[in-house]
């Protein structure tokens, strides 16, 4: 049976042991492309070729192991001081790396390299399908975009309150959208809105592209009226 003491005592070793531990797993922060120090950081590159990446860390780090993410086999580094960057060599391939730094401690970051280009939006028509109709109908357009990588989002608007969203996966596809009777009109915009991370690195925002040759009409329906009333 425990004394107050010996209750104390064991306490005090339990806290201890846990505190060590917390501080054991804390790693440095590393610098991400936006000169900030986190343990979440991101990397881009955002132009064609072979990509030699140079990371910095906050503050010092001791029996460091990087898994760079591309396949190849994880380097050991002894130490690693605040102002040497680490470097790595990436090849031309538009990716999502994930890298994993792993000290003595037991402490892990884990960041991401996104290496692709800006995503351009363009809609084609192909020959020989409708642009013209009498709601109700159905139209086809062809997503025609290029620089469509893993991280890119589509967005398609119709100018009658309807959007559909998509994924990298609409690259290439056709997409229908339905025109009813009372959302008709002459020169109808249909706009495609895409981006990517690095579009949203490079500009700040996404990118559109807008048609407006889409003709809607409704079915006319004949009235007969008398121009005037004569009572005989």
């Amino acid at each position: 049976m425990y004394c107050p003491k010996q209750l104390r005592i064991a306490a005090t070793f339990t806290l201890l042991t846990l505190v060590g531990m917390n501080v054991n797993a804390q790693c440095p922060d590393l610098i991400d492309a936006f000169d900030n120090a986190t343990n979440t950081p991101t990397w881009f590159n955002c132009n064609p070729g072979v990509f030699d990446i140079f990371i910095q860390t906050s503050s010092d780090w001791a029996g460091l192991t990087v898994d760079w993410g591309d396949g190849s086999t994880p380097e050991v580094f002894g130490s690693w001081v605040a102002g040497n960057a680490l470097a790595h060599s990436y090849p031309d391939a538009w990716s999502v790396y994930t890298l994993t730094f792993t000290s003595d401690s037991g402490c892990e970051v884990i960041g991401e390299l996104i290496k692709e280009e800006p995503v351009n939006p363009s809609i084609t028509i192909p020959q020989g399908w409708d642009t013209d109709a009498c709601a109700p109908a159905t139209l086809s357009f062809l997503n025609s975009s290029t620089n469509v990588s893993s991280t890119t989002t589509f967005t398609w608007g119709f100018d009658d309150g309807a959007t559909v969203d998509y994924d990298a996966t609409n690259a290439g596809a056709t997409v229908t959208h339905d025109y009813f009777a009372g959302s008709t009109g002459c020169n109808r915009p249909v706009t495609l809105y895409a981006t990517n991370a690095c579009r949203n690195k490079e500009f700040g925002t996404g990118a559109s592209v807008t048609i407006d040759y889409i003709n809607i009409w409704d079915l006319d329906n004949a009235v007969i009226g008398a121009s005037s009333t004569q009572l005989c």
